[in-house]
C-alpha cells in the first residue's frame, strides 16, 4: 500500500461491466424500471451504482442509470419482447402525475 504523507499525484480507474435481468410478462411487456432492478435500494428509493434518488422508480429508469444498453435475451425466445429504456419523465410530465 503506498503511502500519502505528500499528498496524491493520480488515481488509477478500474472499470466494471454488469448484466441485469429484467422481467418480461406473459404479454411479452418489459418492465425497464428501477424497482426492477436488483441494484436500487428500495427503501433508500436510490440507485446502488450511482446513489442517485430516482424519480418514479416504480416507472422509469433514472437519468443517470449506468445501464447503456436493453438487449432482449434471444435464448430465452423473447424476439417480439418491446424492449426500451423508460426515462425519467419531463418536467410537464411529472406536472400532470
Amino acid at each position: 500500500m503506498g503511502k500519502f504523507d505528500s499528498g496524491i499525484k493520480g488515481f488509477v480507474t478500474g472499470v466494471a461491466t454488469i448484466y441485469v435481468k429484467f422481467p418480461v410478462s406473459w404479454k411479452d411487456e418489459a418492465d425497464i424500471s428501477c424497482k426492477q432492478c436488483p441494484l436500487f435500494f428500495q427503501n433508500a428509493r436510490c440507485c446502488g451504482i450511482t446513489k442517485k434518488i430516482c424519480a418514479y422508480p416504480e416507472k422509469y429508469v433514472g437519468a443517470d442509470c449506468p445501464l447503456e444498453e436493453f438487449v432482449v435475451d434471444i435464448d430465452e425466445e423473447l424476439e417480439g419482447v418491446e424492449c426500451e429504456k423508460n426515462d425519467t419523465p419531463s418536467d410537464a410530465e411529472s406536472a400532470e402525475m
